[in-house]
C-alpha cells in the first residue's frame, strides 16, 4: 500500500477503537457532545478522498465510515460498539486486501489509452509523413487495452504501450515506466521469452549465426559455439522462422527498416517452449540437431548481446584517447556535458576542456579523428555546436530550421499551398578551423539518436568525413514532449525541426530508408564474431582505426 492509504486505514482503526471506548465512557458520563466522535470517521474519509485521491478498492472503508454515523443518532452502547468493531475490522481487512489485490491503485487503462491517443493525434507532427493511421491503431489496440483493464494486468498494460509506441517507427516515440523487481522480470519475460543459451545475429552474407554462447554451458556442450551457423529453429527453417510477423521487436524504436531487421534477429532467439529443436552446421560442415532447454528469461542475454554489438567503448563521455601515432578517438556517449551547462546553455568549460585535449593530440602528431557515437543517447544541440566550433572549417553552416508559430491558432504554421510547415530561422553551426583537414570517422549504429543524429548529418556534409558502422544511425531528430498515460509516460515528436525547403530534418518517412546512409559498412562475419564474442576486442573501433591509416 502507498503511504497515504496506509495512513488512512491505520487512523481509521484508531478512530474505531476510540469510538468503541467512547461508547463505554458515554454511558457512565452522559454528555451529548460525545456523539460527535461518531462523525470523525466520515470527516476523515471525506478529507482523504478530496486530498488523497479516491481509490476504488477502499470503497468498503469509505462506506463503513458513513455507517458509523449511526452512533451519532442512536446512543445505545451496544449499537455504538457494534459499528466501532465493524469499522476496525473493515479497515484491517482493507490493509490485507489492498496489499495483495491486483486491482489496488490500478488506473483505468482504457481511459489512459483514449486520452493518450487523442493527445498524440492532435500534437504528433510526423503522422502524415510516416503514414500513421490513428483510427486504425485505435481500432486495433482498444480491445487489447479493454482486456488488460478487465484483468487489472499492469504488466500487460506496459507491454501494450511498448508495442503501441513501436507502431510509429520513430526513435522519439517511447513508453517509459518505472519498473523493478518482479514486475520488470515478468515484463521482459513476456516480451522476449526464454533463454536457450544463445543469441542470433544476421551476418552480412545473410546467414544466421549463434553468438554470446557461454563456454561450458549445455548449449555449448551440444556443439553450438560463437559463430555456429543455425539452419533451423524450433522445427522451422531459419529463414521461415525469422520471417514470422509475431517475432518481438527491440523495446526502443527503430525508424530505419534495416536497423529493425538487424535487431529483430537478436530479439527472436527467445521464442519457443520449454524445449526447442535447433539444427546447425558443426565444425566438420555437417548438419546436426540439438534439443535446447529453456533456462530463465532471455532478456539478460539479449541485452548483453546488443550491448556488445552496439554500445562500444565504456568510457566517460568526451574522453579523448590516442589510438596510434596518427589517430585519436573522442567518445560521445551522449550530447550533454553537465547539468549546469544543459540547463543554462554555458558550454565554455566544455569548450576549453575539449580544445586542450585535442591540442594535446595535435602536439603529438595526430591528424585523424574518430568520433565514437555508438549508442549515443542524444541531448543538446548546443553540445554539438561546441564540437563543430573546433572541428569544422572556418565559417557558418546551417544545421536545421525552426518552424514558425501561429499565435492566433496556437499551433505551428502550415503553408496552405504546399501543406508543409512554414520555415523559420536557421540554427547555425560556426566553425573556427581549429582541427585541420585530416580524416574524420563518425562511428554510429542504430542506437545513435536525436542530437547524435544531428551531429552525424552535419559532419556527413564534409569531404574528409566518413560515416561508418554496422548499421546506420537511428534517424530521428524532431523535438519531443511527454504525457502521462496511467502508470507511465509516452513521449513523441511534437516540435518540427525542418530543412530549408520545409521538409522534416533527418527523420525518415514511411519508406523507412536511412536519411543518413553509411559511407563504410563494417562487415559482420566469422572474424567479427570471433573478435567480439570470443576475444572480447572492440573490433568495430579497430576497423575505424584501420580505415584511418
Amino acid at each position: 500500500m502507498i503511504y497515504g492509504d496506509l495512513l488512512y486505514t491505520v487512523i481509521g482503526i484508531g478512530l474505531g477503537a476510540l469510538a468503541f471506548w467512547m461508547a463505554i465512557f458515554a454511558e457512565k458520563n452522559k454528555n451529548t457532545s460525545f456523539k460527535l466522535i461518531y462523525v470523525l470517521p466520515m470527516i476523515w474519509s471525506v478529507f482523504m478522498i478530496m486530498f488523497g485521491a479516491f481509490e476504488k478498492t477502499l470503497v468498503a472503508a469509505y462506506i463503513m465510515t458513513f455507517i458509523v454515523l449511526v452512533g451519532f443518532f442512536i446512543e445505545k452502547k451496544i449499537v455504538r460498539q457494534a459499528v466501532s468493531v465493524l469499522l476496525i475490522l473493515t479497515m484491517a481487512g482493507e490493509i490485507a486486501f489492498c496489499s495483495t489485490s491486483q486491482a489496488y491503485r490500478v488506473p483505468d487503462f482504457v481511459k489512459a489509452f483514449n486520452e493518450g491517443i487523442e493527445t498524440m493525434k492532435e500534437h504528433y507532427v510526423l503522422a502524415d509523413y510516416k503514414g500513421v493511421d490513428f483510427d486504425k491503431l485505435y481500432d486495433e489496440y482498444l480491445p487489447l487495452f479493454e482486456e488488460v483493464n478487465k484483468t487489472h494486468d499492469k504488466v500487460g498494460n506496459a507491454i501494450l504501450w511498448t508495442k503501441f509506441s513501436l507502431e510509429f517507427c520513430d526513435g522519439h516515440v517511447a513508453y517509459v515506466e518505472n519498473m523493478s523487481g518482479d514486475f520488470q522480470e515478468e515484463y521482459y519475460r513476456r516480451l522476449y521469452g526464454n533463454d536457450y543459451g544463445l543469441s542470433l545475429v544476421r551476418c552480412s552474407d545473410g546467414r544466421a549465426m549463434a553468438v554470446n554462447v557461454t563456454e561450458g554451458s549445455s548449449t555449448y556442450e551440444a556443439g553450438i559455439h560463437n559463430g555456429t551457423v543455425i539452419v533451423s529453429w524450433d522445427g522451422m527453417p531459419i529463414e521461415e522462422f525469422l520471417a514470422k510477423d509475431d517475432l518481438p521487436l527491440y523495446m526502443y524504436n527503430m525508424p530505419v527498416k534495416e536497423n529493425e531487421d538487424f535487431l529483430k534477429v537478436i530479439c527472436s532467439a527467445g521464442q519457443g517452449g520449454e524445449n526447442i529443436q535447433v539444427a546447425f552446421i558443426d565444425n566438420e560442415g555437417k548438419e546436426r540437431k540439438a534439443s535446447l532447454k529453456a533456462e530463465g528469461s532471455y532478456y539478460n542475454r539479449m541485452n548483453k548481446t546488443i550491448g556488445l554489438l552496439l554500445d562500444g567503448r565504456f568510457e566517460t563521455n568526451l574522453t579523448v584517447t590516442k589510438m596510434d601515432e596518427n589517430t585519436g578517438v573522442v567518445r560521445l556517449s551522449s550530447m550533454g556535458y553537465d547539468s549546469q551547462s544543459y540547463s543554462g546553455g554555458d558550454y565554455s568549460k566544455m569548450y576549453e576542456e575539449l580544445k586542450t585535449n585535442l591540442q594535446s593530440l595535435k602536439d603529438e602528431g595526430v591528424t585523424n579523428l574518430i568520433f565514437d557515437l555508438r549508442s549515443n543517447t542524444g541531448g543538446s544541440p548546443q553540445f554539438d555546436n561546441v564540437i563543430f566550433r573546433l572541428i569544422l572549417p572556418e565559417g557558418e553552416y546551417p544545421m536545421n530550421y525552426n518552424c514558425l508559430w501561429d499565435e492566433a491558432k496556437n499551433a505551428f504554421m502550415i503553408d496552405d499551398n504546399t501543406g508543409k510547415y512554414v520555415v523559420g530561422d536557421p540554427i547555425m553551426a560556426t566553425g573556427e578551423g581549429f582541427w585541420g583537414q585530416g580524416k574524420i570517422v563518425v562511428l554510429v549504429n542504430a542506437n545513435t539518436i536525436s542530437a547524435g543524429d544531428l551531429f552525424t548529418e552535419v559532419m556527413s556534409r564534409f569531404d574528409n568525413v566518413t560515416i561508418m558502422g554496422i548499421t546506420p544511425s537511428n534517424c530521428s531528430c524532431q523535438a519531443i514532449k511527454a504525457i502521462e498515460v496511467g502508470n507511465g509516460l509516452i513521449q513523441f515528436s511534437s516540435i518540427p525541426n525542418l530543412t530549408e525547403n520545409g521538409d522534416f530534418y533527418i527523420d525518415c518517412d514511411s519508406t523507412r530508408k536511412a536519411t543518413i546512409p553509411l559511407d563504410e559498412r563494417i562487415e559482420i562475419n566469422q572474424e567479427f564474431i570471433d573478435e567480439i564474442f570470443n576475444k572480447g576486442t572492440d573490433y568495430i573501433l579497430d576497423q575505424a582505426v584501420e580505415y584511418c591509416q
